[in-house]
């Protein structure tokens, strides 16, 4: 069921920091377009469809692209960004399809949406052809959040996909793209949340996606996680002639701890600093308490750093920043949305302190390429 819930809208002040216009000539642009913004309770909302308006008028051209969240390493906050990111592009005026990869359907259940096997068709039932003795196709199985945010949800059964995808002579390399295709017209953002794995499945998604999204914490695990991933990358890109586009995402980065700053500090100086994004994810509880509850991290009544940084991020990845000359001096002035580069500048010293934990690794990243 297509809800209008203020959590799938944005603020007018929002969308003044984004395209740099004041609020007179925002409400001056709807009432000359005979559109009367919409009100939810004391609140006044920009609709996705209302953002859609704007982004016509200034003859911006939405980027069609295809994203994973992957990651070997559990617990990095997949799962997390997908959901947030994905909620907050789409209020962005950018129709948006997540696929939930994971058995565990985390992602699914975030949304209040039911996971029990039998009850929804998920991606396993497309591949499959039928659900509960009756033909689907990828249509079917689609599940609309809001006229802009839909999903393909998971259940229990998704942990037999990579057996039955293993048994049967598919090409990693198309998969998703021909499983994809009838639908993908329909959307601007199509974001796989895959599972921490290494298997043909998790490849099939990044092999077909324009964009792959590493999230990682700022532990050693984490970039043992991140070498893992970015090997299967360049592997893909010798094996089927992809060429992904990396965004290395620092997810849950405190800044009381001086360990965060010492291994960001040593990603961003070694090999990888191509593909960090400018903006990283401040350690938040409340956006885990809003996953845990399945309630919105994009509640107008939630603020947060974390919340400043997630948006900030959606803005990069959809390149907002080609919309207006410039974006909000406030969100560039924030001091939670900086430049990982900027980190560059700690004192080199504190990368002795690691206990030398981890070391430069050689990997060819030949087929990986930055945004």
């Amino acid at each position: 069921m297509v809800m209008l819930d203020p959590c799938y809208t944005i603020s007018i002040k929002e969308l003044s920091e984004i395209f740099n216009l004041s609020s007179q000539e925002i409400n001056n642009f709807f009432k000359e377009n005979q559109v009367e913004l919409t009100r939810i309770g004391n609140l006044v909302r920009i609709t996705p469809a209302n953002f859609e308006l704007i982004l016509k008028a200034r003859d911006v051209k939405k980027n069609k692209m295809i994203i994973t969240s992957s990651c070997v390493k559990g617990g990095v906050g997949k799962t997390t960004l997908t959901h947030g990111l994905s909620a907050k592009i789409s209020t962005y005026g950018h129709k948006t399809l997540m696929i939930d990869l994971d058995q565990q359907a985390n992602l699914t259940s975030s949304f209040g949406i039911d996971s029990s096997m039998g009850v929804l068709p998920s991606i396993l039932d497309v591949y499959r052809g039928h659900f509960q003795g009756k033909k689907i196709s990828i249509e079917d199985a689609i599940v609309n959040i809001t006229s802009h945010l839909s999903i393909i949800p998971a259940n229990l059964e998704m942990a037999s996909f990579e057996s039955e995808f293993s048994s049967k002579t598919e090409n990693v390399g198309n998969f998703f793209k021909k499983l994809l295709k009838p639908i993908g017209p329909q959307f601007d953002i199509i974001w796989f949340d895959c599972p921490p794995a290494l298997g043909k499945v998790t490849s099939a998604a990044q092999a077909s996606s324009d964009l792959i999204v590493i999230p990682i914490n700022t532990d050693k695990f984490s970039v043992d996680g991140l070498d893992l991933t970015i090997d299967s990358i360049v592997t893909l890109h010798k094996n089927f002639e992809v060429n992904p586009n990396v965004k290395i995402v620092v997810n849950k980065f405190d800044s009381r701890q001086k360990l965060g700053f010492q291994i960001v500090s040593y990603i961003s100086q070694n090999e990888y600093k191509d593909y960090l994004s400018n903006n990283y994810i401040s350690v938040s509880k409340q956006i885990d308490n809003c996953i845990a509850s399945k309630s919105s991290i994009w509640d107008p009544h939630f603020k947060g750093p974390a919340q400043d940084d997630l948006k900030n991020l959606a803005l990069e990845i959809i390149g907002a920043d080609k919309w207006s000359s410039s974006i909000s001096e406030n969100a560039s002035e924030s001091s939670s949305v900086q430049s990982l580069n900027n980190l560059n500048n700690l004192n080199n010293n504190n990368l002795n302190n690691v206990d030398n934990f981890y070391q430069q690794s050689n990997l060819d990243l030949t087929g990986v390429t930055h945004v």
